[in-house]
């Protein structure tokens, strides 16, 4: 045992005296921060902490970077921002390894003929967090650029009274991201090289806003404006509600547009699919112009069980009940019968007057609606539904609107819409009076367009249908392009 003691005694005085000279020289060519130890990436330069310290701040911490909003180049100084260097604190940590046998770990990997692992001191640095908010925000003030709205480009047309109208989208802006921006910012601050000392700020687009209705009103007021006619338009899109509303409450003569609710009460006396004899009648009040108004006479008697009287008579409660109180039937087509005297709110207008048949009357808001309330019962919900839940079916309102589809004229709101659109719509005219109403199918689903014309003795084609046309189109391009902004 003492011979294994004397051993170990010689093997330490050995070693010490071997290695106790490269310790020596280890121990005295140490500087104050250990050589395997990097401060952000760069070895230490000066031989004191005081000129380790401004090595770390001198390189390019207290230079300028560039950044760029797009093309647009700002100056900015790290002292705008209050970034400064911490030099002190990565110097702490760095005299942390020399502590202990944290000292010695250089000198036992150079007996041992080891690279030392490398240790690198991110850079430690003081920022004002609200000073960068507050120069994103300057920045933003200056260079953001809002999205711009839709506008009206019309291109007037060699016809009289026509008008093609552009609406142009309105144009995208560009908006800064400050949140992912000031990383971006800081990281350039903090880069000591050149090339590194520059940052890109992030742009997001701004998407413009979907055009505004009022910016149909405004078109379809003014294309309406430049005729002799009075007219007058009723708009909605069945699923967001949007409607304009020019003169809509002025009664006109009913005409064949009351047709359609003939056609829906109709349905409504039926508890089974119409036979072959009800069905001709439909079609055949829908297709054939020349004897039209026979086959409505024959429907409203089948309404009126056996009393065509009844059944306009039941065709203007049925109307009343979905508060459509301007709207009626006093008689059947052609029938000479004294004539009624029927007081409405449109009628009894004394600023506006289209002369409106006695016999039968509507305005172009009230079919508007209740080609909603139709469009609306095919889809399972809805006025109709509500008001009669045991008489009419989802399945019955799409009949109808297939019947609507059956028009066969290819003026007035058809003339405007593209081609193969889907269109169920119901026209009717009179010397003084001209209509047309329906469900539009476009890229933003279906809206309804009920428009209504009057001049005095007999209305001129060369107005009505190009006002007709103009006003369709008009209303399918702005709900094209509304679709179009939702989408995006």
């Amino acid at each position: 045992m003492r011979n294994f003691a004397r051993l170990l005694l010689l093997i330490l005085i050995f070693a010490v005296m071997a290695l106790g000279p490269r310790a020596w020289n280890y121990a005295q060519t140490q500087g104050p921060v250990p050589g395997w130890v990097t401060l952000a990436g760069q070895p230490p330069a000066g031989s004191t902490l005081d000129e380790i310290a401004e090595a770390i701040r001198a390189p390019y911490y207290t230079e300028p970077v560039w950044v760029y909003y797009g093309e647009e180049r700002l100056l900015l100084r790290p002292e705008e921002v209050g970034f400064s260097v911490d030099a002190e604190a990565m110097l702490a940590e760095a005299e942390a390894q020399r502590e202990g046998l944290g000292f010695w770990r250089g000198f036992v990997d150079e007996i041992l003929h080891q690279t030392p692992e490398p240790l690198d001191i991110s850079l430690r640095y003081d920022v004002d967090e609200t000073a960068v908010g507050d120069w994103l925000s300057d920045v933003a003030v200056r260079y953001d650029r809002p999205p711009t709205s839709a506008v009206v480009a019309p291109i007037r047309g060699d016809v009289p009274f026509t008008t093609t109208v552009v609406f142009r989208p309105g144009q995208p802006g560009l908006r800064l991201d400050r949140e992912a921006s000031a990383p971006r910012l800081l990281e350039a601050l903090a880069s000591p090289n050149p090339e590194g000392r520059q940052a890109w700020l992030v742009l997001a687009e701004a998407v413009p806003p979907p055009p505004d209705v009022t910016l149909l009103e405004e078109v379809l007021q003014e294309r309406m404006e430049r005729t002799p006619l009075l007219s007058s338009v009723f708009v909605r899109h069945v699923a967001s509600g949007q409607e304009v509303n020019i003169r809509g409450d002025v009664a006109y003569s009913g005409m064949s547009v009351l047709k359609i609710p003939i056609f829906i009460g109709m349905y409504r006396t039926l508890d089974s699919p119409a036979d072959v004899e009800t069905a001709v009648a439909l079609t055949s009040t829908m297709t054939l112009p020349g004897v039209s108004n026979a086959y409505a006479n024959w429907l409203l008697t089948q309404i009126g069980d056996g009393s065509a009287q009844e059944g306009a008579q039941q065709v203007t409660k049925f109307m009343r009940r979905l508060g459509l109180t301007n709207s009626y039937m006093a008689a059947p087509y052609d029938a000479d019968v004294p004539i009624p005297h029927v007081v409405t709110a449109a009628n009894s207008r004394s600023d506006l007057t289209a002369d409106p048949d006695p016999y039968m009357q509507t305005t172009p808001k009230e079919m508007g609606l209740l080609l909603e309330m139709l469009a609306r019962c095919a889809e399972g919900k809805g006025a109709l539904l509500a008001a009669y839940p045991d008489e009419i079916l989802p399945e019955e309102c799409r009949e109808v609107i297939a019947l609507l589809e059956m028009n066969p004229i290819p003026t007035f709101i058809k003339a405007g819409l593209p081609e193969g659109t889907r269109l169920a719509h119901k026209h009717g005219f009179s010397n003084e009076n001209q209509s047309d109403a329906g469900i539009i199918w476009g890229p933003g689903g279906p809206y309804v367009l009920s428009i209504s014309v009057y001049q005095p003795h007999w209305v001129e084609y060369r107005y009505s249908h190009p006002l007709m046309a103009d006003i369709a189109k008009a209303t399918w391009d702005f709900f094209a392009l509304w679709a179009s902004t939702r989408a995006e």
